[in-house]
């Protein structure tokens, strides 16, 4: 018998381009990009407010990170 694997979820990657602005990624479990921001936000807020607008409140894993 084998151990169960854990369950993955889709990931949204929240980070710093490269001038500073905040974007986010929204990856599958297969790591390919299902959607991102398409635009950078001044502050972290509004980037996940934006991510929350776009991809709702459930279904994936929060990630941060700098670029």
């Amino acid at each position: 018998m084998t151990a169960a694997e854990p369950v993955r979820l889709p990931t949204v990657r929240v980070y710093r381009d490269s001038i500073g602005e905040w974007r986010w990624q929204r990856r599958a479990t297969n790591g390919r990009i299902l959607s991102d921001s398409g635009e950078g936000y001044k502050n972290r807020a509004d980037c996940i407010n934006g991510m929350r607008a776009a991809n709702g409140y459930n279904g994936y894993q929060l990630t941060t990170g700098e670029q």
